[in-house]
């Protein structure tokens, strides 16, 4: 997560991190309807990307992206227990299950 003052070269850097650890960049995009259900299937699907791929995965997440405070609630809880409560249901687990 990027937090700071703008034109400090955060994102350039994570960038280029990003690129000399050999793993794959993924972000969300914010559009104008964009809510926490639209970021969770984000998160989701970024999770699933770096559990199905052999590649390492870097999520960028600008502190511009903060449009609602639920998305930081996400972000801490996937930093401090590696999940996000409610994220997956039963359905979902089946089929990553069975795809492993």
């Amino acid at each position: 997560m990027l937090v700071g003052v703008g034109g400090s070269g955060k994102k350039s850097l994570s960038e280029l991190a990003s690129v000399v650890a050999g793993a794959k960049m993924m972000k969300v995009e914010i559009q104008k309807k964009y809510g926490k259900k639209e970021f969770r299937i984000d998160i989701f699907n970024i999770m699933l990307q770096a559990g199905k791929s052999t590649q390492q995965v870097m999520f960028l997440f600008p502190d511009t992206d903060i449009i609602q405070e639920g998305f930081l609630e996400d972000v801490n809880n996937l930093i401090n227990t590696g999940e996000i409560s409610g994220l997956i249901g039963r359905e979902e687990m089946d089929l990553i299950t069975a795809e492993l």
